[in-house]
């Protein structure tokens, strides 16, 4: 657990910022110069707070009070950056045996071998750098991190110098840790589509201060993230269980009573998976019967939960299940349905995205699971 809160001023800049993350990924949104990158240095020991406290677990990095610093190379947390930072004169192997040596004894966060097979590097391991791929060089610094046993892992931006396809690939390696290493994950990004496909909390920064931290959903869906963004489109994430695969190519999932089929993807039944839905591909009805006659056909029954108006446009919350879904909607299309929180309803939803890939709902099939 990390608990981090600090003030730091430099050259005309000035960081006052709380923090707490558990395991999982929280993601750190904003504009560039907001304070993000500096915010990784302190944490990391590259930068000194003027004032505050840093904790993680039971270890007090930081204490202004105390006059309490530990540097860098005692805090056991790793980085990865824009730029991977391999060792130019080392193989890929050279580079991930001095991360063993640096973890100095300390319990593993993950063994050589499951390094090698989860970041595909057995044939990468006689490499120098320079005979490396961009992606290549971010698998290697990931797994470079994790073999010198940090207790936190910071990302700050990994994707963004990468092609689509490279990008989309490392994105499957990320979503392996955050599926399978208990650990803190501090991942920096630009990107809220990388917030919503992994992330589970985000924080949103401008100016050095966290304007806002919460749930990823809730925070992709605030007014604050339209705000930051320009972007009035809500981001919802559904995390159905997949629950089987049909003869005709379609994937069967899972959200509490009610299922769908989406075109088949690439995962277990049982594993529960993560969808993407933008608001503008939410349509809402409140006729609680069946609809007929319609081309879409993921249609669900939802609560209506609660609605927010701001400037003669509404943030509605729909409640499907344990999940949530949101829209936004004129104040007169909200009041000409006679929507109120409570009131039952049902949404249909036109795509989903899995992994980045838009799912198109003419094959899909809506209906019920018997409880």
């Amino acid at each position: 657990m990390l608990d981090l809160n600090v003030r730091l001023e430099r050259d005309g800049f000035r960081l006052d910022a709380s923090l707490s993350a558990s395991a999982g990924v929280t993601a750190l949104f904003g504009p560039s110069g907001a304070g993000k990158t500096t915010l990784a240095h302190v944490l990391a020991g590259l930068l000194r707070p003027d004032e505050g406290r840093i904790r993680l677990d039971d270890d007090i990095l930081f204490d202004s009070d105390q006059k309490l610093w530990k540097p860098a190379r005692q805090r056991r947390i790793g980085c990865v950056f824009q730029e991977a930072r391999l060792f130019p004169h080392l193989s890929t192997e050279g580079n991930l045996r001095f991360a063993l040596r640096q973890a100095r004894g300390a319990d593993p966060v993950i063994g050589w071998d499951d390094a090698v097979e989860m970041f595909e590097l057995a044939a990468l391991l006689p490499r120098r750098p320079d005979r490396l791929s961009g992606g290549e060089r971010q698998r290697v610094a990931l797994a470079r991190a994790l073999l010198a046993a940090p207790r936190l892992l910071i990302l700050d931006e990994p994707l963004a110098a990468l092609d689509p396809h490279r990008r989309k690939r490392l994105v499957g390696y990320l979503r392996r840790l955050r599926d399978h290493l208990d650990l803190p994950l501090v991942y920096i990004t630009h990107e809220p589509r990388e917030i919503a496909r992994f992330a589970d909390e985000a924080v949103l920064m401008r100016e050095g201060r966290i304007l806002l931290a919460g749930a990823a959903h809730d925070v992709l869906s605030s007014g604050a993230f339209v705000e930051m963004t320009g972007d009035p489109d809500p981001w919802s994430v559904l995390a159905p269980e997949v629950t089987g695969h049909t003869p005709t190519g379609a994937t069967m999932l899972a959200l509490g009573a009610q299922a769908f089929r989406i075109p088949r993807i690439d995962a277990l039944p049982g594993e529960q998976v993560r969808l993407v839905v933008r608001g503008r591909d939410l349509l809402l009805s409140t006729a609680t019967s069946p609809l007929e006659e319609i081309s879409i056909r993921n249609a669900f029954a939802v609560e209506i939960g609660s609605i927010a108006s701001q400037d003669g446009v509404c943030l509605v919350d729909l409640m499907l299940g344990a999940s949530r879904l949101a829209l936004r909607l004129p104040a007169a299309t909200v009041r000409a349905l006679g929507l109120e929180p409570g009131r039952p309803a049902q949404v249909l939803i036109r795509s989903v995205a899995f992994e980045g890939r838009s799912l198109e709902p003419e094959t899909c099939i809506a209906g019920e699971l018997d409880t």
